[in-house]
């Protein structure tokens, strides 16, 4: 197998042209024409992750964020992108990227999200200016914004979730709305469609104060809750003929 393989795989199940225009998915670094005989999954590629693959000799890297999305004018190594980018050119690693053209398939990263929170019977949430859709909508087990936020916890490796909500933390619901990574554009999707409760992650203090007035409930699960990619592509690419593993990485907060 080799980057060709990988490559060809996405345009067939999660082509290029249905990301976001301001979106750079793809090759990212190296070369696609090298046999791949260890590929590492990745939601980041950061310095660690980028260690990690050197130590366990990775040839391929998976990342579902882009390591570049603007054009690299200086190459400095004193910095951290220019030491990522070093590191990887001396050790022969290829850098490939699936992100909104991910997260706007199917299932792509918000089915596999809906079908990891429990969702029943999940639709599209929403369909933007591009045409393309992004986030699900669906029903759960009736249950309180309480319990369902105890229960996102140990989901999405985190101790602590943000509730949005003005409304008592017994209020029951059924109808939810999940965007993945910072979803809150799809809050008014979300209000339109009826839902009891959005999901999403990097709601901001002001975002947060416009839920509030939608008497919107939400629950902020944040960005590190798109790690399922992980999981999700070590069983799609465990099938071919090279070693795929995930990669170790936690949330970078820490709440105290």
């Amino acid at each position: 197998m080799t980057g060709h393989d990988i490559h060809a795989y996405f345009e067939a199940h999660y082509p290029a042209d249905q990301a976001f225009t301001w979106d750079h998915v793809g090759l990212q670094v190296g070369t696609l024409d090298r046999p791949i005989k260890k590929m590492m999954i990745t939601l980041d590629v950061t310095l660690d992750t980028v260690k990690q693959a050197i130590e366990a000799n990775a040839d391929f890297i998976l990342a579902h964020h882009p390591l570049m999305f603007h054009p690299v004018e200086t190459l400095d190594t004193r910095e951290i992108k220019g030491q990522i980018i070093e590191h990887l050119v001396m050790h022969k690693i290829t850098v490939y990227a699936a992100h909104t053209n991910f997260d706007t398939g199917t299932p792509g990263m918000n089915g596999h999200l809906a079908e990891v929170i429990g969702l029943e019977n999940p639709q599209v949430l929403n369909s933007h200016e591009e045409g393309l859709s992004i986030g699900r909508i669906g029903t759960i087990t009736p249950t309180t914004i309480k319990a369902f936020a105890d229960t996102l916890k140990p989901l999405f490796k985190t101790t602590h979730v943000g509730v949005i909500t003005r409304r008592p933390l017994h209020t029951e619901i059924k109808k939810v709305a999940i965007s993945g990574g910072a979803g809150s554009p799809d809050k008014e999707a979300a209000f339109a469609a009826g839902a009891d409760l959005f999901l999403t992650g990097d709601i901001t203090y002001h975002t947060a104060l416009e839920l509030l007035d939608m008497d919107l409930p939400a629950i902020d699960i944040g960005h590190f809750a798109e790690h399922v990619f992980k999981a999700y592509f070590v069983d799609v690419f465990n099938a071919h003929d090279c070693i795929v593993f995930a990669s170790h990485e936690t949330s970078p907060y820490q709440w105290v």
